[in-house]
């Protein structure tokens, strides 16, 4: 499998037309099998990962940790390696698989924890605080890359895509200070987790395309994550809505 994984992202970095025909596919089902691995097991190791806390504060949970990175850590370096690299840019794209093996992997830990939980507790743990910083990591790496890539991009996909992502920042950043003022639970769902991965996956995807040359493809990918994203936006904003001071 990790053989797999390795030729799948040596073939989406050589060429993203081939790889969603052939080894980009295979990476997307070992990541699928290793996520039910991870999630119907019970693992030392993933024990450890899902339980720390960094500096004893639940909030720098390693989930929590794996998003902030993509802010705090992957962002910079990615927009370094655009600046001083040159085409290709293999830095950068290998900066954009490590933020997408984070959003992976964060997820896949948080998930594994609740399960712990509820099954040593039986409590169910509907706190998406995680979510919220996932969400706002997520936003907070894009924003800035497709600043960084505008000269690669179609201005209307450009301008599109940045008001949207602007939008979507905003709503998770009201969401976060509506829970802390108690307005709004903090059980609330206010991200649609399985639309939000998708429209980031696929942007990681048209980043890459458009990093490797592939100007059309890489464009007609973020024309689709801007459609995803306004499905997210009406989305995420109609469940704030329709939970706010229901508590």
């Amino acid at each position: 499998m990790l053989t797999d994984l390795a030729a799948g992202f040596d073939q989406l970095l050589k060429s993203p037309n081939a790889a969603l025909e052939g080894g980009f596919w295979k990476t997307a089902v070992w990541l699928k099998l290793a996520k039910r691995r991870i999630e119907d097991k019970e693992d030392l190791f993933f024990d450890m990962l899902a339980g720390k806390c960094l500096l004893g504060a639940p909030l720098f949970n390693i989930p929590n940790c794996l998003s902030m990175s993509r802010f705090f850590v992957f962002m910079p370096l990615f927009l370094l390696a655009v600046a001083f690299g040159n085409s290709p840019y293999y830095s950068a794209q290998w900066d954009l698989v490590a933020v997408g093996l984070t959003d992976w992997l964060d997820g896949v830990l948080a998930r594994y924890a609740k399960k712990k939980k509820l099954a040593e507790t039986g409590i169910v743990d509907t706190n998406r605080t995680g979510g919220l910083i996932d969400a706002c990591a997520d936003k907070g790496f894009m924003i800035p890359a497709f600043i960084a890539m505008k000269k690669l991009m179609d201005a209307a996909v450009f301008w599109a895509l940045l008001g949207v992502e602007m939008q979507l920042l905003l709503i998770a950043v009201f969401a976060g200070w509506q829970m802390h003022m108690g307005r709004i639970s903090a059980k609330t769902n206010t991200d649609s987790v399985s639309l939000g991965k998708i429209k980031f996956a696929i942007e990681c995807a048209g980043i890459l395309a458009l990093l490797n040359g592939a100007a059309s493809f890489g464009n007609k990918l973020l024309w689709a994550s801007f459609i995803l994203a306004i499905g997210s936006i009406l989305g995420k904003g109609g469940q704030i809505l329709a939970t706010k001071n229901r508590i």
